[in-house]
């Protein structure tokens, strides 16, 4: 008959399905994400560049990516003092090291 369903063909199928659902949805996080923040504070003056995280734009949370001047990235809570007062000192670093190089 029709509606006879064969369970172990359904249940491969639905393994099947599963896995690619899977396989698709973690390919979209990139692997660059922040999965989490830590506040732990470091000095201004080891920050060497900083990015912004934003989720909904492929990450799942927001988040302050700080650069150290040896390469280390901290992920970091954007709202902190502390971090607002790194990033200010790091953009003040960048632009007065460009303006350095700028000949008119």
């Amino acid at each position: 008959s029709l509606l006879k369903i064969n369970i172990p063909r359904c249940f491969i199928y639905c393994i099947f399905f599963f896995t690619i659902y899977r396989t698709f949805t973690l390919t979209q996080v990139p692997s660059d994400c922040c999965l989490r923040v830590k506040n732990v504070k470091i000095g201004a003056a080891r920050v060497a560049d900083y990015h912004q995280q934003i989720s909904g734009q492929g990450c799942f949370i927001d988040a302050t990516v700080l650069e150290t001047k040896h390469g280390r990235k901290l992920c970091v809570p954007p709202g902190e003092p502390w971090v607002q007062k790194a990033i200010k000192k790091a953009t003040k670093k960048c632009t007065r090291h460009s303006l350095k190089y700028l000949h008119f």
